[in-house]
This record gives structure tokens, sequence and C-alpha cells, in this order.
């Protein structure tokens, strides 16, 4: 556990809406989903609350992984219609944020104000591909409208495993705030 399999050259912290570690579990989802689903993955979405710690500024180990990411959860793909992706982020506004990658979220005052996925508007009547976890696609913390998708691929790959291959695979673990979850007052 304590051998190094990545760097940090900066802290990986984590806090609502949006942060570092959040954006890097998020994206190294969606590109871990990429490559293992047969079509396209459109985005990717992680609970703060499965974030279970920061990472310094440093060594990343295998056992860093693992305290990130205690839980057995696997990856899923879920196709939604465009209308659920909305509810799904009226549900991010309504309680904080969540990690997203491939989209942006704009909550202005508490209620949600624009969604986009791939730089256009979500068309409420489209369908998405959604890379998450199967614990998340129960509806839990607060996302029920994940319950709502009209297909389900589970690939039978721990989360935990395409983390610590993305960590492997990026060898220096870079991520930032860049706006992809804004909460304006």
């Amino acid at each position: 556990m304590n051998v190094q399999i990545g760097y940090a050259p900066e802290r990986l912290w984590v806090a609502g809406p949006e942060c570092p570690m959040l954006n890097w579990a998020s994206d190294a989802l969606w590109e871990e989903a990429k490559a293992v689903y047969p079509g396209k993955v459109d985005i990717a979405i992680v609970n703060m609350g499965g974030m279970r710690c920061e990472w310094p500024a440093g060594p990343v180990t295998k056992g860093s992984v693992f305290e990130l990411m205690p839980f057995d959860n696997e990856l899923v793909v879920l196709t939604l219609k465009g209308s659920d992706i909305i509810a799904l982020c009226e549900s991010f506004a309504q309680y904080g944020g969540q990690g997203v990658a491939g989209m942006r979220v704009t909550v202005i005052d508490g209620h949600l104000a624009d969604v986009q996925i791939a730089g256009k508007a979500v068309n409420p009547k489209a369908l998405y591909t959604v890379a998450t976890s199967d614990y998340l696609s129960g509806g839990t913390d607060h996302m029920d409208a994940l319950t709502r998708h009209v297909d389900y691929w589970k690939s039978d790959l721990k989360i935990r495993d395409l983390y610590l291959h993305a960590v492997q695979t990026q060898d220096t673990i870079r991520a930032a705030v860049d706006g992809r979850m804004t909460m304006k007052p």
C-alpha cells in the first residue's frame, strides 16, 4: 500500500460545490469509462460524500487511492433523458453540488440556471450517457433522477481499480477548480 504510483504537485482538497479532488475523480472516471464502454460516454458524476480524503502535495500511493475510495463500488453507464439530467442538476443546486465531468452546471441563488454538455444546452428530449457508480445509480445522495435510466450497463470493474489505473497512467496528478460546478449567490 505504501508503493508510490503517482505524484501530486499540489494538494487535491475536498470541498463543495467544486474542488480539485472532485474534478480529478470525475475526470478520471470519465476517461476510464470511455476506455471500457462500447459506446460514447457523455458525462461522469461522482459524489462528494464518496471522496473520503484529500491528497496532500507529494507522493500518491496505492494506499492513497484505497483511502480515497474504500468502497467496492462498480462503474456503470446509464442512459438518461435530458429532462432527467436537468432534474439531477436541480438536485445539485438544492444540495450543494457534486463532482461532474463533461458538463457545466450553473446555479444562481439556489436555482438551476444552466446545464451544458459538450458546450451545448441539455436537450430535455435527447439521450445522454452517464458514467457513475452502481451505488449512485440507486438514487442515493439525492440523485433520484439516476434511477430513471432508459438503459443500464454494468462493467463489473471496481471504481477504485479504475482510479488506481488512472493514477498510474497519469503519473503526475493535476486538477484545479475550473468552473464546471458554479454556484453564485
